[in-house]
């Protein structure tokens, strides 16, 4: 067995997800009860949610898909107010050894606010960002962080739904108080997230991955942060490039690094080699 055969965790998709299921909330739960220390903020649980993922491998062969996919997140290094959302995912889904196509999804997250123990909604998000989103790509999604809590036990929740949903319901005053009628409209994020992983509900149309292109290059609307995946079907063995541009204005800290173009480890070389004369 090699070490790419060693590092790489095969999962059932609904095995994969219950498993993401449990630990994901885990981390929302144990981001709620350190809020006293900032842990209740959107870009500490997107990070700490993340971290949990990655504890499931970031090389992963689907067991009843006859796929593989590896994936490495990236953290912005600044700040930024982004049009497309917290999370841009880049996806490029390997048809062929020479033939691929890029998809790409986005999710907006919020968090549930609490006032003396009491959830009394999701107060950071409004309906001219959901409009500005929506107008964007039709892959844009709203993920909810949330708490229920009984008997001094706090239980992580993760739900997402289309942006545009969400939109609406604002829109037309449907969503008041707590806010959690979100629910009825939405789906475990652990879920979604894993079609994406898969090469499933991404927008791959070129003017959506165009769009993300000019915004993790954005000095204003950059997201926070970037899973890139690389997808390999039918037995080809997928290797993990940057989709589109380098990150030039973020730091990976989950996941292996990409592999460098051919082009670039050869223009490397020569660089290094003609350095060594010049010495």
């Amino acid at each position: 067995m090699n070490a790419e055969e060693e590092s790489t965790k095969k999962y059932s998709f609904n095995d994969w997800m219950s498993e993401a299921d449990d630990i994901t909330r885990q981390a929302v739960s144990d981001c709620f009860q350190n809020r006293s220390r900032g842990g209740w903020e959107e870009n500490h649980i997107t990070t700490e949610v993340l971290t949990a993922l990655s504890e499931l491998g970031t090389t992963l062969t689907w067991t009843d898909l006859n796929r593989k996919t590896t994936w490495a997140g990236y953290k912005l290094k600044g700040h930024s107010e982004t049009r497309f959302g917290d999370i841009v995912v880049r996806i490029r889904v390997w048809l062929t050894d020479s033939d691929y196509i890029d998809g790409v999804a986005f999710y907006e997250a919020k968090r549930q606010f609490f006032k003396a123990g009491q959830a009394v909604g999701f107060h950071s998000m409004n309906e001219e960002q959901l409009v500005r989103i929506t107008r964007e790509t039709h892959a844009s999604n709203v993920l909810l962080y949330d708490v229920f809590s009984r008997e001094n036990q706090h239980i992580g929740f993760l739900n997402s739904l289309p942006t545009i949903i969400a939109e609406n319901l604002e829109k037309n005053g449907v969503v008041t108080g707590h806010g959690r009628i979100l629910y009825s409209y939405s789906e475990n994020w652990v879920g979604k997230l894993g079609d994406n992983l898969r090469g499933l509900s991404l927008d791959f149309s070129p003017s959506a991955v165009s769009e993300m292109e000019s915004a993790v290059n954005s000095d204003s609307d950059a997201p926070y942060f970037v899973l890139n995946a690389d997808i390999a079907l039918a037995g080809l063995t997928p290797k993990l490039k940057l989709v589109g541009s380098p990150l030039q204005k973020y730091e990976q800290f989950l996941g292996e690094g990409p592999v460098p173009d051919e082009l670039e480890v050869a223009n490397e070389a020569k660089k290094k080699r003609k350095n060594q004369t010049k010495n």
